[in-house]
């Protein structure tokens, strides 16, 4: 009887080592999963741990600063800052960085194992004002960084606090010694104020032996003028023989920096460290019935030194109809004059900010604008006022339609303003087409019976005509990088899909008006419909930062 020897044979010697090989793959799979697993748990628990000493190092100190007022602050070292309150009590703050303790007056925290402390960082923020004053017009950041060996994040404190320069005393805090001087100033030890605020003492008092504040035996010297300069006041107190001083510079600045039409770029160099507010806009359209331009305005910290290249927009009077200045475009016929009876216009140009200079249509410069208000389209001025068309107003993301006589019954496609990805289309019509807007140029009209498109972010287009039907041209877009529902480009020129510029300059409280309704304007100092003749550029320090 034949019998299969193969079923007697068992596992061969290169079968068992793949079996091998599979076991230890599985094995070490899951040997990974559980030591991930493991790992995931322990940090869990420490990142837990770590938290939990964080909010009770944060909440003594809060405690304190929420509910009383504070009076001064000083350095008693590398690790260590007093607090002095209204209600008289003090504290310490100390680092005890040879055995990881966090004390603040009688509290006392030991780090986690693993844990250690890096150096105090201390900031300060002041708002400059206009006249009036303001009542927490400062902020001071405290920072003490706590990490940890095992994991990765900052563990420490960070506290902020906003109070009023004109009551707090701050200004030791900024020494690399210890101080051991008993007069202190309030504020600042180097103030800045507007040309448009007198100078306001913000007081001064000094410490004795029982710890009580004092003002009296101080003398003062030195004025503060109104013009723009650096003054210094000194102060000194003699106590017990010994003579105590302090100087304080106070700074007399230009609070706003105001740009008009000039037809090339201007630069601005930030004088401080700090927040500054900038506001644009946009130039109205050629003729009498060009479209408004449209205003827009954001914050944005600058460091000193720091410049922006400023560009602001123009606007062709009647029968000056050649390009405008940024981006307006021009309303001249192919053969470079203008359309008879001279009643089609230039488009208006648009005003921005850029991070780089050069003639105002390099593409470089384009790409590295961070906010640009929009100028109007070109208007028809007709043979009346009953019949002349309004161009089509700078926009906000969307630049506004141009226009047509209402009252003809010939059609004519109107042109469209730009967006925040192309430029407007041409207006279409039996007689004459129009043409598209660009990237940072508004529509030419180069064929007589038409007028152009304003400039933006990304131009207007420019109207079509029918034989019997004008029409106008349309607006720009505006943009400011960070505000939602912008587009930046990239440093290729081409749409990323983020409203940041790829700079990484944003701004905060972005604002865009269109030029159909009422905005600031910096020229008349109240409010209009829309911006009227050339564009306009205003930088406001709004705080500096220390």
């Amino acid at each position: 009887m034949y019998k299969d020897r193969r079923w007697n044979q068992g596992f061969t010697v290169m079968e068992l080592v793949v079996s091998f090989a599979l076991v230890m793959v599985v094995a070490y799979f899951l040997f990974n999963l559980l030591y991930s697993l493991k790992n995931l748990s322990v940090d869990s628990s420490l990142k837990t741990e770590l938290l939990q000493k964080q909010a009770l190092m944060m909440q003594t100190l809060e405690d304190d600063l929420e509910n009383k007022k504070l009076v001064l602050a000083t350095n008693c070292g590398k690790y260590c800052l007093d607090f002095l309150y209204d209600d008289s009590t003090s504290r310490r703050l100390q680092l005890d960085t040879a055995n990881n303790y966090f004390r603040y007056g009688t509290y006392a925290i030991k780090l986690l194992e693993g844990s250690s402390f890096g150096d105090i960082d201390v900031s300060n923020e002041q708002v400059i004002s206009t006249g009036g004053g303001i009542k927490n017009d400062s902020i001071i950041k405290i920072k003490i960084p706590v990490m940890n060996k095992l994991v990765d994040g900052d563990y420490g404190i960070n506290v902020v606090y906003q109070y009023n320069s004109s009551e707090v005393s701050f200004n030791d805090l900024i020494f690399d010694t210890v101080s051991n001087n008993k007069l202190y100033l309030k504020g600042s030890q180097n103030m800045v104020i507007s040309t448009d605020e007198p100078y306001q003492e913000p007081g001064y008092f000094w410490i004795d032996e029982s710890g009580a504040q004092r003002t009296d035996g101080v003398s003062v010297s030195g004025t503060v003028g109104t013009g723009e300069g650096t003054y210094t006041l000194t102060y000194k107190v003699t106590y017990n023989g010994i003579v105590y001083t302090r100087t304080r510079k106070v700074t007399v600045k230009k609070k706003s920096y105001d740009f008009d039409f000039v037809k090339a770029g201007q630069i601005f160099e930030a004088p401080y460290k700090g927040t500054y507010q900038i506001e644009l806009w946009g130039a109205q359209g050629g003729g009498t019935y060009g479209g408004a331009g449209a205003y827009t305005s954001g914050n944005i910290t600058l460091n000193k030194g720091e410049k922006l290249y400023i560009y602001v927009g123009e606007h062709k009077n009647n029968e000056d109809v050649g390009a405008a200045f940024n981006g307006g475009g021009s309303a001249l016929k192919e053969n470079g004059v203008p359309a008879y009876p001279n009643r089609y216009n230039s488009g208006g140009g648009a005003t921005d900010v850029r991070l780089s200079g050069g003639s105002w249509d390099n593409a470089t410069g384009l790409r590295n604008r961070i906010m640009v208000a929009a100028g109007g389209g070109g208007g028809y001025n007709g043979s009346s006022a009953t019949n002349a068309i309004a161009g089509g107003a700078g926009g906000t993301l969307t630049g506004i339609s141009g226009a047509r006589i209402p009252y003809n019954s010939e059609e004519v496609q109107l042109a469209t303003g730009g967006t925040q990805t192309a430029g407007g289309k041409g207006g279409t019509g039996t007689y004459t087409n129009g043409f598209d807007g660009s990237f940072g140029k508004g529509g030419v009209a180069s064929k007589e019976y038409l007028s152009a498109g304003g400039s933006g972010y990304y131009g207007g287009g420019t109207s079509g005509v029918a034989t019997n039907v004008a029409a106008s041209g349309a607006g720009g877009s505006s943009f400011i990088s960070g505000y939602a529902g912008c587009n930046s480009v990239n440093s290729t020129g081409t749409p990323s899909g983020s409203a940041n510029h790829f700079s990484g300059k944003v701004f905060t409280n972005g604002r865009m008006i269109d030029g159909l309704h009422q905005m600031p304007n910096a020229r008349y100092g109240y409010e209009t419909l829309g911006n009227e003749g050339n564009g306009y550029a205003r930088i406001t320090l709004v705080s500096i930062q220390n």
